[in-house]
């Protein structure tokens, strides 16, 4: 039983259960009405946080279809503060850290490659659309 969680849910459905099964309807209507009430609430605050979850991953995916979109247009490798530049103008919110988190779903799923490449005596990580050999 320690490792079985008990919901709220539950808690007040056993609630409701003892009361009504052990007293008079009319003597524990008030609580049992509370409890119904009780239940209602957490139903529709679950409804609000699936909503807000699914609208995070609805903008998510947008970002990262966006991100590949950039990327696949390309004519040359991008870095990720190039491809962060490339979305902002749509996607205020849009970090470099949500883009680079979004480019790595993205190369995993098979879709871009990354490299390592010197620019301005730098070396720098750029994602583009086909592998490239190294020279």
């Amino acid at each position: 039983m320690a490792d079985t969680k008990i919901t709220k849910r539950a808690i007040y459905n056993g609630l409701i259960e003892t009361l009504t099964s052990n007293f008079d309807a009319d003597d524990v209507k008030v609580y049992v009405d509370f409890l119904q009430d009780e239940i209602s609430k957490l139903d529709n605050r679950a409804e609000k946080e699936k909503a807000r979850r699914d609208a995070k991953r609805e903008e998510r995916n947008e970002l990262r279809d966006r991100i590949a979109e950039v990327i696949l247009e390309s004519p040359v490798p991008l870095t990720a503060k190039e491809v962060t530049e490339s979305v902002l103008p749509e996607f205020k919110d849009a970090t470099k850290a949500k883009v680079i988190y979004q480019i790595a779903q993205l190369i995993n799923a098979g879709k871009i490659f990354k490299q390592v490449q010197k620019r301005d005596d730098k070396k720098v990580i750029v994602y583009f659309k086909e592998f490239i050999v190294a020279e």
